[in-house]
């Protein structure tokens, strides 16, 4: 028997999902710009807001061939060890929607949009769940916090 969520489900869902979001935001700017043990100076910030489309571009190259590698590397897996194989699609899945937001951003970066600081920010959280899905707790979980310190702390920056 299929279970079928009503509409008013899917509202009160998307709504769960925003305030999730929100409350990700507020921790982010309490702790990663309000309770900081620095701040980036402001010449460091207008230099990373001019620089971050083409910093983006950059990493979506870089992004593109590792993800055709792993790709085509599972058909290798699936022989070896098809217990590994279904992580690493879900994996790969997430790191694909990563490089979607980060490819759809550039041009709102380079405007200056706060859609694009959200997509940023979306592709960290996606980022970081694929790394812990793929095996990489630790480097994951630190490389977001990384990411989003500089994300925060350029937040004013994006309207």
């Amino acid at each position: 028997m299929e279970v079928v969520q009503s509409p008013s489900s899917w509202k009160k869902n998307r709504q769960g999902f925003r305030d999730f979001i929100a409350n990700v935001e507020r921790l982010g700017d309490e702790y990663l710009v309000q309770k900081a043990p620095f701040q980036l100076p402001p010449h460091i910030k207008e230099f990373l807001v001019k620089a971050a489309p083409y910093i983006t571009a950059i990493i979506l190259l870089l992004m593109l061939p590792a993800i055709l590698a792993v790709i085509g590397l599972w058909s290798i897996i699936s022989v070896v060890n098809p217990y590994y194989s279904p992580l690493l699609v879900v994996s790969t899945a997430f790191s694909i929607a990563v490089f979607a937001l980060y490819a759809i951003s550039i041009k709102p970066l380079a405007n200056r949009q706060r859609r694009a600081w959200n997509y940023m920010f979306y592709a960290s959280l996606l980022s970081l769940i694929g790394g812990v899905l793929g095996g990489s707790i630790i480097g994951s979980l630190v490389w977001t916090i990384v990411g989003l310190y500089f994300l925060f702390q350029l937040k004013e920056y994006y309207k």
